[in-house]
């Protein structure tokens, strides 16, 4: 008897462990994602609207000057800049944003 409930605590403690450690992969997933986030709604408002139009709303690239009246050229240099400042803020091991005051979105 004594062996079975032994074996029956090992599977529980192996269980709980395997969930702990399950829990802790999504919250660092879960952080990953708010940091993404956070460094999105922070871009500058015309790097804002061309990530929001191109990748939420699924614009096609054609329709984007005329949606947003910035030229295509500028438009591919503020695409690469959101996506390089979102890079530079999620690898950012500090806990402040480094970029500039935005208004609220």
């Amino acid at each position: 008897m004594i062996h079975m409930v032994e074996g029956k605590q090992k599977k529980l403690n192996h269980y709980r462990k395997n969930l702990t450690e399950s829990i802790a992969e999504l919250e660092d997933a879960l952080d990953a994602q708010r940091r993404i986030h956070l460094a999105y709604i922070m871009l500058p408002q015309d790097q804002y609207v061309i990530l929001k139009k191109l990748y939420l709303e699924h614009v096609p690239w054609k329709q984007l000057p005329d949606e947003t009246g910035i030229p295509k050229g500028q438009i591919l240099r503020l695409r690469q800049l959101a996506l390089d400042t979102i890079r530079e803020q999620i690898n950012d091991d500090t806990d402040g944003w480094k970029g500039p005051d935005t208004e609220e979105r």
